[in-house]
């Protein structure tokens, strides 16, 4: 976060939980994988997939297959 010199080669580095991949994704995955006519990163704090299914902000992308983001660290809270 404070490297601001390699702040771009750190980025690619990390890997979130996304609500529509088994494995973690790199934020150029999950753009590669937005829906066509999807503008914006779509993210939450929590720790675990199943931690955040119930979670009411979750609502509107239940039926979606728009992918979410889940941050599970404070750090990656930081990064967005």
């Amino acid at each position: 976060m404070s490297d601001s010199e390699n702040q771009e080669q750190l980025l690619r580095l990390m890997r979130y939980h996304s609500t529509m991949a088994s494995k973690g994704v790199s934020l150029d995955e999950y753009v590669k994988s937005m829906k066509e006519g999807q503008k914006k990163i779509y993210y939450i704090a929590g720790v675990q997939p199943k931690d955040v299914a119930g979670n009411p902000f979750m609502s509107p992308f239940k039926d979606s297959d728009v992918p979410v983001l889940i941050v599970a660290n404070q750090i990656d809270e930081m990064v967005f």
